[in-house]
């Protein structure tokens, strides 16, 4: 275990080494900074906002208002160093530069999708919508956009509202279904229904799926009861309430993990951008506010890192597992 522990410890080091004599982009030359996607409302226009990633004061704008924003607003990095984000009118996922913020085109769309509300890429490079007003996850080549088709069929398994894609262990997808409080469980290469990994009579009301924690376990948020949960990702079972009801207001599955590995959660409710301590689930108050509707966050220089992005994983993982 010693000389595993060390060889990693070498190779994340080698890897510093060679980054140290690469250029730094000027506008990533200082610190991470937060950015978000406010929509006003569920069917206003879209806007990316950018925020100090030290102390969440406001820079601006990233991306003007974007026509037909709302009914979506997730976004994720590409394998490509872009940046994606959806919209509801036309249901689509748009394609940002990443380094002017300005909207390239549209990246896919089409398959039925509606109101494209969270999506992610998977492991095999592929995007993944969930398409919330017809119960359905879509799947797009990650490379081209072009439509795959239904990964996960309208309402398998029960699907209601799903909220959250979540890759995990065990070649498993998990997918909140909001109306119906319960996380369900699919083949993450099939998309087949496998299990209600989450029973209502353990969920959060409105459960939104968020992610995998530092210490593997899945995060799930309580879009109606105002909290995020803590569950066992290979059972099931409920660990604790990790973030009590009393700061969030309509907390949704856009919930990540910060540079300073706290728990940054948006309030959707309460128009703000809320910080936890990672171990404790602590509040540590708002980090960012002054936007309306917020829905997503994401954070730079993630798109810089993108080649560089499954080793620099295991370096982020191995570093937490030390503290």
């Amino acid at each position: 275990m010693c000389a595993i522990r060390c060889w990693s410890y070498v190779c994340i080091g080698v890897l510093g080494v060679l980054l140290a004599g690469l250029p730094v982009p000027e506008a990533r030359a200082a610190t991470q900074d937060l950015l978000v996607t406010a929509s006003g409302s569920i069917s206003g226009s879209g806007t990316i906002l950018r925020y100090d990633g030290i102390t969440g004061a406001s820079l601006g704008v990233f991306t003007p208002p974007i026509s037909g924003g709302g009914g979506g607003g997730a976004m994720a990095w590409g394998p490509d160093g872009n940046l994606y984000v959806s919209i509801g009118s036309p249901a689509s996922v748009l394609r940002i530069n990443e380094q002017t913020g300005q909207v390239m085109g549209t990246f896919a769309s089409g398959g039925g999708l509606a109101r494209p509300l969270s999506m992610r890429f998977g492991p095999d490079g592929n995007l993944y919508v969930a398409s919330y007003d017809n119960n359905k996850v879509v799947r797009y080549n990650g490379k081209t956009g072009a439509l795959m088709g239904d990964f996960i069929l309208p309402g398998s398994g029960g699907l209601d509202h799903p909220a959250g894609i979540v890759f995990g262990p065990g070649n498993n997808v998990y997918v909140g279904s909001l109306y119906n409080d319960r996380v369900l469980r699919y083949n993450a290469t099939t998309g087949t229904f496998i299990d209600m990994f989450i029973l209502p009579a353990s969920s959060p009301d409105g459960p939104a799926v968020i992610g995998l924690g530092p210490e593997g376990d899945l995060y799930v948020a309580g879009f109606y009861s105002n909290n995020v949960l803590r569950y066992n990702a290979t059972t099931g079972a409920k660990i604790d309430v990790f973030v009590p009801p009393g700061t969030l207001s309509y907390p949704n599955c856009n919930a990540i993990w910060g540079p300073d590995d706290h728990f940054y959660v948006v309030s959707y409710g309460g128009n703000c951008i809320r910080r936890y301590n990672e171990t404790t689930g602590a509040s540590m108050g708002v980090f960012a506010s002054g936007m309306n509707g917020p829905w997503d966050m994401v954070w730079t220089p993630e798109p810089g890192a993108l080649a560089l992005l499954g080793v620099g994983f295991l370096g982020l993982a191995a570093r937490r597992r030390r503290r």
